[in-house]
């Protein structure tokens, strides 16, 4: 990458620590600006990390890492505690095969306590490390944002941290944002908080009464200027005479994007996680440390992605049915569902970052006769288990769940692999499981789970193109559909979801049939039995854990019926994946095109 010889400006930690407030604030600059030129180049998690440069500097250099643990809620905040705790070399690796993760990594460097990408765990973690660590007088830091302050288990770990008076402190970074626009009555009180400590430069001692989180045995603090990196610095210094003797919570407002003018004006969260291209910046000293020189932006999504194509199905039966319901968990532009949301705003809700109340409330809503949707990603909905089992499948309720990003999560790696959702969801009793490859798919499937009465009804697509077939393969509940046959052939591939567009064109030049298996449950055991019953040789190609896969089921029917066909399984055999570009990790993993026809041609 040309002209980043500047990037090696920034000092090693122990460097960093000697600076003076003069060269501390001009190193703010730098970072900033390096922050915005890495945007360029990749898709990165942009705005959380321009607006916590200031907090992330000052909380390195008041304290003493690794010493004084600091951690991450979530993981994506932390590029500048990376490019300051020896890692800003690497910066432009980020995300890539063999680079910096985007996430905090334990493997990557001993300022990283752990590896985290999901919200509202850390505090749980951190209680439990701060009461058994081997040095009670070093600190334990837990900066918390993007609203992940709301997440259910965040509270379960505030009332036991204000029960115990474990000394741990919690920066609570409120930039009024999460990943897209705040919700929720969490984020209307740390409005009122902020409102009324405007005025005060440390704490609300002088307020009438007690704050929310006073009243659960908390220190509290509040800084309103949370991008003054010296007002930072002063805060901070004073909070340490109580972090590591008492729960002390500082609540600092900062503004998500801060430094580039667009960002900070972004209230739907479309410069939370992207790549800007086509973007010139120049360096604007006088007015906040602005990127003002912003000239055509090219931030917008594909239009003919698998979530595009359920967004618009659902606008259409929404003039059938103006009494569905959609939830989502604070995804709504990622999902795509953002316009959705503004045109149908009694049909569509955000609820934020509370995946297990998603998952509840749209059973209580199943529950009067009104039909339900819950918009999730694959990696999120592992949280909410018990939710689905205890609340929704154990009453077959025929919720609907449009699971998205079921693929590999190439940029984030091992926290967002959508990889697993088939295995947990299998050991559910009454779930229907289905994987369009195709609109048409698409289409048919959300309609079949509309007009399902019991059960919950999962369909699972990647982020990826949707194409849009001219043969249609007509199917119903609990088909399989050919997509390739040939009279002669002694081997099928058996598969589902975007696999079967990426195996099409190779299999089509040999004489393998591909069958599409669109019901992963739920499907018709006899039409599978016989079609097993006429090959000699089965692959069944999944992008999914192997353990409890369809090729397990598949091996049981043929066992239970005594069938000569020889099944093998190809799928991701490994929990350690890692993260990077799309060829280098499923060529890695044995998943790519290449390495999967080899293992079909080493048998036949």
């Amino acid at each position: 990458m040309k002209d980043r010889n500047h990037i090696y400006n920034i000092p090693s930690y122990l460097d960093f620590k000697k600076l003076n407030y003069e060269q501390l604030y001009s190193l703010s600059k730098l970072i900033r600006n390096e922050l915005i030129k890495l945007s360029k180049h990749k898709k990165i998690h942009l705005s959380s990390n321009l607006g916590i440069v200031e907090l992330s500097m000052g909380l390195l250099y008041e304290y003493d890492s690794p010493k004084d643990v600091i951690l991450y809620d979530t993981g994506h905040q932390s590029y500048v505690h990376k490019m300051l705790t020896n890692r800003a070399h690497k910066m432009d690796s980020i995300r890539d095969y063999n680079g910096l993760s985007g996430f905090q990594s334990h493997k990557e460097s001993i300022h990283d306590l752990i590896s985290s990408g999901h919200s509202g765990s850390i505090l749980s973690i951190a209680q439990g490390y701060s009461e058994n660590r081997n040095n009670p007088s070093n600190n334990t830091i837990v900066v918390i944002g993007d609203a992940a302050i709301s997440n259910g288990v965040c509270f379960e770990a505030l009332n036991n941290i204000g029960y115990n008076q474990t000394p741990i402190l919690i920066v609570i970074n409120d930039n009024q944002m999460s990943i897209s626009k705040n919700v929720g009555a969490i984020h209307n009180i740390l409005n009122q908080l902020s409102s009324s400590n405007q005025t005060l430069n440390f704490t609300n001692n002088l307020l009438s009464s007690k704050n929310f989180f006073e009243w659960m045995g908390f220190k509290y603090f509040y800084l309103k200027q949370g991008n003054n990196l010296k007002k930072v610095l002063q805060t901070l210094n004073k909070v340490k005479e109580y972090s590591n003797q008492m729960p002390t919570i500082l609540h600092i407002n900062t503004i998500k994007g801060f430094g580039f003018e667009d960002a900070e004006n972004d209230v739907i969260g479309k410069y939370h996680s992207l790549q800007i291209k086509n973007l010139e910046t120049t360096l604007n000293q006088d007015r906040k440390q602005s990127f003002s020189d912003t000239k055509k932006i090219d931030c917008k999504k594909p239009q003919n992605l698998f979530n595009n194509v359920v967004v618009n199905f659902l606008d259409k039966l929404l003039q059938i049915d103006n009494s569905i319901k959609i939830i989502n968990p604070a995804m709504t532009y990622a999902s795509g569902f953002l316009e959705f949301s503004e045109r149908n705003e009694f049909n569509f809700e955000d609820v934020g970052i509370a995946e297990e109340h998603a998952v509840s409330k749209a059973a209580g809503i199943a529950i009067t006769n009104r039909k339900v949707f819950v918009n999730i990603y694959s990696t999120f909905l592992q949280r909410a288990y018990d939710n689905i089992l205890h609340d929704v499948a154990r009453l077959r309720l025929p919720v609907v769940f449009l699971l998205e990003s079921c693929d590999l999560s190439y940029g984030d790696g091992d926290t967002h692999h959508g990889i697993y959702d088939i295995g947990f969801l299998k050991s559910i009793p009454n779930t229907i499981i289905t994987a369009p490859s195709n609109k048409y798919e698409v289409q048919k499937l959300i309609s079949l789970a509309y007009e399902n009465k019991h059960n919950p009804f999962f369909i699972r697509y990647a982020k990826d193109e949707c194409v849009d077939v001219v043969q249609k393969k007509e199917f119903g509940f609990g088909s399989w559909v050919y997509v390739l046959k040939n009279i002669e052939a002694k081997t099928c591939v058996i598969s589902y979801g975007n696999m079967i567009n990426e195996l099409n064109p190779i299999l089509s030049n040999l004489r393998i049939d591909l069958i599409n298996a669109i019901f992963i449950t739920y499907y018709n055991v006899e039409f599978v039995t016989r079609i097993l019953s006429l090959y000699k040789n089965v692959f069944v190609v999944e992008k999914v854990f192997d353990s409890n896969c369809l090729g397990d089921d598949l091996i049981k029917i043929a066992f239970d019926n005594k069938l000569n066909c020889k099944i093998q399984k190809i799928n991701i055999a490994t929990f350690e994946i890692g993260f990077g570009d799309k060829k280098s990790i499923d060529k890695k993993i044995g998943i790519d095109i290449d390495s999967i026809t080899k293992k079909i041609l080493e048998v036949i």
